[in-house]
């Protein structure tokens, strides 16, 4: 009996400080980032428009608003941890704003002007790297957008207002963290110039033109299948 309760015990010993390694140290499991995605972001958005009347310039007018919308993307993992991916996204916001335009401009009471942006997207690549489940990035390429312009009391018609579309190109940065498996979420920046919209015929037959140039800072939930 003595003999039995020692080799029990012997054998215990060498099975114990196994067992306990592999409970507290279980192997790290490493997020692979390569498969396609969907998911939704929201946002702010700021800019300032500078427009052109006759070539009487004015000044900068802001314009700020929320958005919210969908993205569509794909991302391949490279064996170095190199993320390249691809992304799409489209994004209602109800960005707009209103001025006197300044000096030589007709915008003050009652003649407002007022600059909206009512929806824009995005089709961009991603460039990043992976810190395991953390991936910084870099990110670029084609931005579209819908603008509008107005001078108050000149609308409803077609002087001095109308509304455009807009292509232009998009540039910022984030870092998106995955969570488990399939969901992860992201910070990002970007910069979407959507260059000039021309409005209307204006009293001299060419209406007027202004920029748009928006900063959006955004956040977004992901879903990997």
């Amino acid at each position: 009996m003595k003999r039995l309760l020692l080799a029990a015990a012997a054998i215990a010993a060498s099975v114990s400080p196994v067992f306990s390694a592999d409970m507290v140290q279980p192997a790290a499991v490493v997020h692979n980032w390569t498969g396609a995605y969907v998911g939704g972001i929201v946002g702010y958005g700021w800019g300032t428009t500078h427009a052109l009347d006759n070539n009487s310039p004015s000044t900068g007018i802001g314009y700020d608003g929320f958005l919210g919308g969908v993205e569509l993307g794909y991302n391949y993992q490279f064996s170095n941890n190199v993320v390249l991916g691809a992304e799409t996204d489209f994004s209602f916001s109800d960005l707009g704003g209103q001025g006197d335009g300044g000096p030589g401009w007709g915008c003050g009471t009652p003649d407002t002007c007022t600059f909206d942006v009512k929806w824009f997207g995005t089709a961009r690549a991603r460039v990043g790297y992976a810190f395991g489940n953390v991936m910084p990035y870099l990110t670029g390429g084609l931005a579209y957008g819908h603008t509008k312009g107005n001078l108050a009391s000149y609308c409803p018609g077609t002087a001095w207002c109308g509304d455009d579309t807009k292509f232009g190109w998009t540039a910022g940065a984030g870092a998106e963290w995955a969570i488990n498996d399939r969901w992860s979420i992201k910070a990002e920046y970007l910069y979407v110039d959507l260059g000039k919209s021309h409005f209307g015929t204006g009293n001299g037959g060419d209406g007027f033109e202004a920029q748009f140039r928006v900063n959006t800072a955004r956040l977004g939930v992901n879903y990997k299948f």
